[in-house]
């Protein structure tokens, strides 16, 4: 898709998006002539209104222009499935490359976090993903000295701490395994299409593939001060809730796999936060904090 309809179906998103009554195309035409990115001073035409209100809904994004009859205005509605999530995530990435596109004095005021695994492999995994084909790789675990290869179904992909995974089970296998996309050394799409199982679930996936050897625990945690705050805008994971508060502290209890990123992130609050049960992971943090104060002593 060329660049400058991708800005321009941001543009159109984010003005029938601001207007959240609806908006009648006489509204838009107006704000387009008003426009920094119509630097040609063109007259937005009905029928390129339509085309580009046709193109966004068949993007199959998630994101729907409608056309309210009674009083012929236009509003956003958001596809509450599957597709719900996504959608936010893209319209919240193409209104920001519209607002970074509009101005240069925006070029050094917005800081991108780098996620260098989605620049080699990214795009052909997603191709891979949309046409239901099976891939090889060339895959080098960090424990690992040599790569070895692996056929791999691809079911989804998601980010996680600055890395991308792909979910899938190996050819041959039904178990649903996760592998970074920056382990992979090379990757080959094949012509061999599969179908997704009939109860396909992306949650209960990344549930069932995450790591063998680790169980699900209900584990609580108490957070005092800023900590409190910063746990209810920004969760620890999707299954935390608050079921404790008093002056001072609240308790989150959380359903999950307590593996290396979550005693991480335990750790990255610092004294604001305190595992409280269960006792084996309780331990575990204990170790992991010894280890590292032993470098400090």
């Amino acid at each position: 898709m060329a660049k400058d309809k991708i800005i321009r179906y941001a543009w159109l998103i984010d003005t029938i998006k601001r207007h959240g009554r609806g908006i009648s195309f006489s509204e838009i035409s107006s704000a387009w002539s008003r426009s920094s990115i119509n630097d040609r001073d063109k007259e937005l035409s009905i029928r390129t209104f339509q085309e580009h209100k046709r193109s966004i809904n068949e993007l199959a994004i998630g994101i729907q222009i409608v056309c309210d009859k009674t009083d012929d205005t236009y509003h956003i509605e958001l596809d509450q499935g599957g597709n719900c999530d996504v959608a936010k995530w893209l319209w919240s990435a193409m209104s920001l490359k519209l607002a970074y596109e509009q101005s240069a004095t925006l070029k050094d005021r917005i800081i991108f976090e780098e996620v260098p695994s989605s620049e080699v492999y990214l795009e052909s995994m997603i191709y891979a993903i949309r046409e239901s084909l099976a891939i090889k790789i060339s895959y080098l675990p960090f424990e690992s000295k040599e790569p070895f290869d692996i056929k791999l179904k691809p079911y989804l992909l998601r980010v996680l701490k600055k890395r991308w995974y792909v979910h899938g089970p190996r050819d041959g296998e039904d178990k649903v395994k996760l592998f970074a996309l920056d382990r992979f050394q090379s990757l080959e799409i094949l012509n061999q299409a599969f179908e997704l199982p009939e109860d396909f679930s992306a949650e209960k996936i990344i549930m069932d593939s995450s790591y063998d050897n680790i169980p699900y625990e209900d584990i609580v945690i108490r957070a005092y001060g800023i900590g409190i705050k910063k746990l209810r805008t920004l969760p620890l994971h999707t299954s935390q809730v608050e079921t404790k508060t008093e002056d001072g502290l609240s308790e989150f209890t959380y359903r999950l796999q307590a593996d290396s990123n979550f005693y991480s992130s335990i750790m990255s609050h610092g004294k604001y936060l305190k595992l409280i049960s269960p006792q084996r992971v309780r331990n575990k943090l204990a170790e992991k904090i010894a280890a590292m104060n032993k470098y400090y002593l």
